[in-house]
């Protein structure tokens, strides 16, 4: 009788081994006033939290975007950088050090970065202060250079974010009018999706809820800060939740890096769970055994 309990509870704990975690993690840059350089962080999306440090970028990184045909992590520097401004950058995410593509967009002032299925990276140019409109924009990742899609664009573009969600689509969330808008990113052509319920830049999509996660907080003033998660498809404010000083931009990556994986080593206390268990289904085999003899 003590048979299909021993085996349930070696399962149980078995299964614990294979429970899928979340696959992706947050990265994220600083940016204080003044011409300082950013580092790359990781934080934990559920609290906010600094995971850790990763390292100095070198530049003042104002855009990220994970290509997962590529595995590679695309940043755009700000137009006020020392070194590279308004340039491509490839940035390794295990140290934070970064490598220019070419010598800059060829345009006045591009930040954010988007990365598509396909691999396409997109940005938005111009909108440097109120009343100046902005425009979407394509670079070249061989030759880091962009074009500009729409240089009709009308509406004013401040203090920003762009991201693709789970179907595709391309958002930018623009705080200089308070408004969603869904871009076509063959003609650079917006259309409303709602008013902005809160401030939520440089942000991305979380591939595992399919919600938007910004930033609150003034870009690179040097002040505390919030992730401001947004539903899209309300548009709609689903929570805030405080982060460190100074996070200027965050990107979703794989778990693993290199484009997928849904595994994770257990904690210690996944660990003891799984020992006791297997503790427990060994003692049930001995009790087993000794019944039968």
């Amino acid at each position: 009788m003590r048979q299909p309990l021993v085996l349930s509870t070696l399962l149980a704990s078995m299964a614990l081994l294979a429970e899928p975690a979340s696959a992706v993690r947050l990265f994220g840059t600083t940016a204080t006033i003044g011409p300082t350089t950013s580092d790359l962080v990781e934080l934990d999306p559920t609290t906010g939290a600094l995971v850790g440090v990763i390292g100095p970028i070198g530049y003042r990184v104002v855009g990220l975007a994970w290509d997962d045909t590529t595995s590679t992590l695309y940043g755009v520097t700000s137009i006020n950088d020392a070194i590279h401004p308004g340039g491509l950058l490839i940035i390794d995410p295990t140290t934070g050090a970064a490598t220019e593509v070419g010598s800059g967009s060829g345009l006045p002032h591009v930040a954010t970065l988007a990365a598509a299925t396909d691999g396409t990276l997109y940005g938005w140019s111009g909108g440097a202060g109120i009343g100046v409109p902005g425009d979407l924009v394509r670079w070249d990742k061989a030759v880091g250079t962009a074009v500009v899609l729409n240089n009709e664009t009308i509406f004013f573009s401040m203090t920003y974010g762009l991201a693709f969600d789970l179907a595709g689509t391309l958002h930018f969330v623009n705080q200089g009018e308070f408004e969603i808008f869904a871009v076509n990113t063959s003609t650079g052509d917006v259309t409303s999706a709602g008013p902005l319920p809160n401030e939520s830049h440089h942000g991305d999509v979380n591939p595992d809820d399919g919600l938007y996660y910004g930033i609150e907080g003034g870009a690179g003033v040097g002040s505390t800060r919030n992730l401001a998660v947004l539903d899209l498809s309300g548009p709609s404010l689903s929570q805030l939740i405080p982060t460190i000083d100074d996070l200027h931009v965050v990107e979703f990556l794989p778990d693993d890096l290199g484009g997928g994986g849904d595994m994770t080593i257990p904690t210690l206390g996944e660990w003891g769970l799984i020992l006791m268990g297997i503790l427990l289904a060994l003692g049930g085999v001995v009790v087993v055994r000794r019944g039968v003899a």
